[in-house]
């Protein structure tokens, strides 16, 4: 959520960056399928907005839950424990993300729970050199542990490159 907040106000890292790049162009190519309505005339930001409201939220939620996490989360940097050609387990990932957050959504009366947030600093199959940085963490003290614990079985390492996979357009979306 902070990541997202960051790139609407233009303080996004550069990973954040290239991810949202890629999000617009396969965006982009949905708008060519005729799959999606245009939406060029809108920042990601006012779309952003209208999702918020449709939903019955509204945006100084957001913006107030953004000023709570800035100040109740730290940042921690996860590294690699080994060298070799990474591969991460996005799906694993998330699964793993998605439950904390319903944990939290399950603890606190809350439109936004948001107990941690990862920004990937590498990507599969890049090579890796132990101790170099993978992740960053954002997260609530009392997360951390568990955080770093699973964020270990989401990254794996081969001594061989993995192959090479391209983005595919689905047809039938």
């Amino acid at each position: 959520m902070l990541a997202l907040f960051n790139l609407f106000a233009n303080k996004a890292e550069h990973s954040v960056i290239k991810h949202s790049e890629l999000c617009s162009k396969m965006s982009y190519s949905l708008l060519q399928s005729g799959k999606i309505q245009d939406f060029s005339d809108k920042s990601i930001y006012q779309i952003f907005t209208e999702n918020l409201i449709s939903q019955g939220a509204d945006i100084s939620s957001f913006e107030n839950k953004i000023e709570k996490v800035k100040k109740s989360h730290s940042v921690n940097v996860f590294t690699s424990e080994q060298s070799g050609f990474l591969n991460i387990d996005l799906g694993k990932l998330r699964t793993f993300l998605v439950n904390l957050q319903k944990d939290f959504l399950n603890k606190e009366e809350t439109r936004f729970p948001d107990p941690a947030g990862i920004i990937l600093k590498k990507s599969t199959g890049e090579f890796t050199k132990k101790g170099e940085i993978l992740a960053t963490i954002r997260a609530e003290v009392e997360v951390i542990g568990m955080l770093k614990k699973n964020l270990s079985s989401v990254f794996t390492f081969t001594h061989e490159p993995l192959i090479e996979r391209t983005m595919e357009v689905i047809e039938n979306v």
